[in-house]
């Protein structure tokens, strides 16, 4: 099976093509939203102009936003505040890189943890970088 690497652009009408290829993948990620008590977003800005974004997450969230907590990995807080508006979930947390969220996550206590925490400190990976 053969992958290609398909870019969506952040705008209201994205054509057809879009529809065929990712109602199934929207339709699935709204079952494991219903199933979650957390949603962990990564490096999304929810930008003004995805709209038909916007309306599969408000859709996605259905009753759930009163029992699910988000959390948003953007160096930008006002991604945070954008999905606070559309969604209001019950708890939000907003970090600004991986290695904030799982500083938030993991009490380093052994010495071993430390050293996985340095290890994921100097990490180059997307969104680690202050």
């Amino acid at each position: 099976m053969y992958t290609v690497p398909i870019v969506v652009p952040p705008v209201a009408e994205k054509g057809s093509w879009y529809q065929k290829v990712f109602d199934p993948l929207w339709a699935r990620a709204s079952e494991i939203v219903q199933d979650s008590d957390t949603m962990v977003v990564y490096g999304f800005s929810m930008p003004e102009t995805d709209v038909n974004f916007r309306y599969l997450l408000h859709r996605m969230m259905g009753r759930r936003r009163d029992n699910i907590h988000v959390e948003i990995i953007d160096p930008s807080s006002q991604s945070a505040s954008r999905f606070w508006d559309i969604i209001q979930p019950v708890s939000m947390s907003h970090v600004a890189n991986v290695s904030d969220m799982l500083e938030r996550r993991v009490s380093v206590s052994s010495e071993e943890d430390k050293r996985f925490m340095t290890i994921i400190e100097q990490a180059s990976l997307p969104g680690t970088e202050e």
